[in-house]
């Protein structure tokens, strides 16, 4: 019902399909995050606009529930790998385990680090989190080393 509830307040927006052309070159480049990345491909997400999911989380640029991927303004290469990992995270384990266990792992790492006087980072508490931002990462140095691989690349471009 959550899920419908979102796709009922928000607008359906495409991917740009140079997204899904770089997501499958690195993922040939890289076997372990690869393999993430093309189970959440595989999945056939669907992405929107809007939803109330997003006020749950002010700071968030996007959240997945899912296959459903929710984004605040515009669809950037970044967020859609990010969100990809979590596509892939959902269909890895389900959706009431995954939620269940990030749920539970935030709030143990939450109360971790306040009992340690740690600063909380609310969204790396959860290691399904960690390793989309890190998996994000590796992508995004990968991005930058492979001008060749972006569709949009020119040779005559400085």
């Amino acid at each position: 019902m959550v899920v419908a509830a979102n796709v009922a307040a928000a607008s359906p927006i495409s991917v740009p399909a140079c997204y899904e052309t770089l997501l499958t070159a690195y993922a040939a480049s890289n076997s372990r995050d690869g393999a993430l990345l093309r189970a959440g491909l595989a999945r056939n997400p669907t992405y929107h606009a809007g939803g109330w999911i997003l006020d749950i989380q002010k700071a968030a640029k996007a959240m997945t529930l899912d296959a459903n991927v929710f984004v605040r303004g515009e669809l950037g290469l970044e967020t859609y790998i990010h969100e990809m990992v979590h596509v892939g995270q959902y269909g890895s384990i389900g959706p009431t385990a995954f939620l269940a266990r990030y749920v539970v792992s935030s709030a143990t790492e939450i109360a971790t680090r306040l009992a340690r006087r740690m600063p909380i980072h609310a969204m790396t508490a959860s290691p399904f989190e960690r390793q989309a931002y890190a998996l994000t990462n590796r992508f995004m140095h990968w991005w930058r080393s492979h001008p060749e691989a972006d569709p949009g690349h020119s040779s005559a471009s400085p």
